[in-house]
Formats: C-alpha cells, structure tokens, sequence
C-alpha cells in the first residue's frame, strides 16, 4: 500500500505545474510512555498547489531518560492548506493531513497533524500538533501527541 501511494505521489509532482519546493526547521516536544522527549527536524514540502502539499521531514528523538536510545527517522504526509491574505502584509494558512512515520526503533506507525502558519515578508512561523498512532500498530505502545514550531524564511525552488 506504501508503494502504491509513493506512486501516486510521483505521478501527481510529473504533472503539476504549479510546483514549487520550500523548506523549514522545527522543534517539538511530547511525552511517549509516560517518557518526555523533544525532536529537531527538518522539512521540505513539495507544493502541488497552493491547496495540496507533500510534506518530508527528517527528525531526531531525544528522550529525557538517557536509558532510552534516542530514535530518528522520516515523516510523510498529505497536508491540506488553507490560506488566508491578509491585505499586502502577508497570509495566514491553517493546515493538516495525515502521514506515515518511519523510525529507526519500533514499529512505523500512521499519523495526523494540524496546524496555523503565519507568512510576513518572507518569515513563516507555523505551530501545531502531531499525534502519532502507535496503538494502532502495537496495542502495548501508548499514542503520542507531539506539539511544534517550525519556521522557514523565504527560499524555495519553483515559483
């Protein structure tokens, strides 16, 4: 099923033509098990349009305990944007979808994410939630709500 979705995703990026690359950097914090952690990453979102977008992000997991190995891996995700102009002082986007988190510990579990991003001359500040669905594939494994900040400044590739 992962395969035939990637595919799909390549297919739609051949075609479209309002594609553009941006890229951003973000902190989040959670707890997993009764244990807290906090994750660096780094993203880059493929913009098949203003409205769909493919979302990329390597991540680094420390937890607190230094018992636990720290984990790293990738999220993928389907957002859906919606932005807002905000006369010619820059926009507002709410933003969510879900994904797919692969990990170098563990199962790989499905996830959701939503949030609001603010762009003001070329600076995008975003906040919002994770949850990651870890019951799902591992009923002895509590979810995880991780809440971030990201920001980006102006550099992308495409138009």
């Amino acid at each position: 099923m992962q395969k035939i979705i990637l595919a799909l995703l390549i297919s739609l990026a051949a075609i479209t033509s309002q594609a553009k690359l941006t890229f951003d950097v973000g902190y989040s914090f959670g707890e997993s098990n009764d244990q807290d952690y906090s994750e660096l990453n780094l993203g880059v979102n493929y913009f098949f349009s203003d409205l769909l977008v493919w979302r990329n992000s390597g991540f680094h997991r420390n937890f607190s305990n230094d018992q636990i190995e720290d984990r790293y891996g990738l999220d993928t995700s389907i957002r859906l944007n919606l932005v807002m102009d905000v006369a010619d002082a820059g926009s507002i986007k709410l933003f969510g979808g879900p994904g797919w988190r692969f990990q170098s510990e563990g199962k790989n579990p499905p996830l959701a994410e939503a949030g609001i991003g603010i762009d003001v001359g070329g600076l995008r500040v975003g906040a919002g939630a994770k949850m990651i669905f870890n019951e799902i594939i591992d009923s002895n494994q509590e979810n995880d709500t991780q809440y971030f900040v990201s920001i980006s400044g102006s550099g992308s590739i495409g138009d």
